[in-house]
């Protein structure tokens, strides 16, 4: 598995951004957990951040304390390229309205 890190020199917005990855589920996927991105490590929401694939290969956005979406989707095709895209606004007081998740599957067969 490849990692890239980087380090910000400044703070700016923590509280409002989206994120968009396009990725491809690794070979021999099975009920595995994998993380696609995330920030910090401790176990509160203001704290830490995180997208990953659950046990169930399902897609779940949280926080340290509080999971915020889960898909209903699971995603085990190892064919398909996903494009995920991450909308977060912590300022808003209505949970639901926190993170919105959208989704595409795009299939690619090589010749």
């Amino acid at each position: 598995m490849t990692t890239i890190s980087k380090s910000i020199s400044s703070t700016g917005n923590r509280q409002i951004f989206t994120i968009s990855v396009w990725l491809k589920r690794a070979n021999g996927v099975s009920n595995g957990n994998g993380g696609i991105f995330g920030v910090g490590t401790a176990g509160s929401d203001s704290g830490q951040f995180y997208c990953r694939f659950d046990g169930s290969n399902k897609l779940r956005i949280g926080g340290g304390a509080t999971v915020y979406r889960v898909s209903d989707a699971v995603f085990t095709d190892q064919f398909s390229f996903y494009h995920i895209v991450a909308a977060i606004d912590s300022t808003d007081s209505n949970a639901d309205n926190i993170s919105s998740l959208s989704l595409a599957i795009y299939t690619y067969s090589q010749p």
